[in-house]
């Protein structure tokens, strides 16, 4: 699977977040009238968000074949970044209208409209506006658990595509009303986990964090309409 795919899963986790309540959830998806209004509730909330993330994807016969950590922050709409800095560098950024992928190894960095590069992806999800997602996905609830205190409560949802696509199912877990860790399983039988840390939400996220700022002398793949001419291309770096 190449970078931008795994970027793209986002989909988005691993890190042990220290505490004192357990993520096995049972296999008995409890099927509510409600998971829809809930789950669209809390994506509605999500309005900034900020953390560190840890990412693992793992073959159908369990083990592990990468793994990448880094930083990710969403502020909508349609504007997020996902930066890895372990093992390789790498950056995948919406401006809100365009996705930017730069690849410090390969000195190269592609360009492409965001709305279609996006579609249905955990990160359209998470960044985009929450609109019908009754229309795209079934969606369920996964039975909560509780920390032994009540402090910790996690919530769990499922949803699978309606519509055949690359991902067979998606679970988002929320701990508190906070996005924690995310779970992709795509059709190549391949299971992505993304675990999110020091996690911040409805913080004030500058427009310049969204901006791609490349190296001088960095190839660029334009793969936008034809019209679009070199001056949308982003400033490049002096140094």
């Amino acid at each position: 699977m190449n970078k931008l795919m795994q970027c793209c899963l986002i989909a988005i986790l691993g890190l042990s977040l220290n505490l004192n309540v357990s993520w096995a959830f049972t296999e008995n998806i409890k099927v509510s009238d409600t998971a829809v209004n809930n789950l669209s509730n809390l994506l509605n909330s999500l309005n900034t968000f900020q953390a560190h993330f840890k990412q693992q994807i793992f073959a159908e016969n369990g083990s592990k074949v990468d793994e990448v950590s880094g930083e990710i922050g969403i502020k909508k709409p349609n504007r997020f970044y996902w930066n890895v800095s372990e093992p390789f560098i790498q950056k995948l950024i919406a401006d809100g209208k365009y996705l930017w992928q730069y690849d410090e190894d390969l000195e190269q960095a592609t360009v492409r409209n965001l709305e279609e590069s996006l579609g249905n992806t955990p990160a359209g999800i998470l960044s985009g506006k929450v609109v019908n997602l009754a229309e795209k996905y079934h969606i369920k609830a996964l039975p909560s658990n509780n920390s032994d205190d009540n402090a910790t409560t996690i919530q769990g949802f499922s949803l699978t595509p309606i519509a055949d696509g690359q991902f067979e199912q998606i679970i988002l877990y929320f701990e508190n009303k906070k996005l924690r860790k995310l779970v992709l399983k795509d059709t190549l039988a391949q299971t992505t986990k993304v675990d999110f840390s020091e996690v911040k939400t409805a913080i004030k996220l500058p427009d310049s964090l969204f901006l791609m700022v490349l190296p001088k002398g960095v190839d660029i793949v334009d793969s936008r309409v034809k019209e679009l001419s070199t001056k949308n291309l982003p400033p490049k770096s002096e140094n």
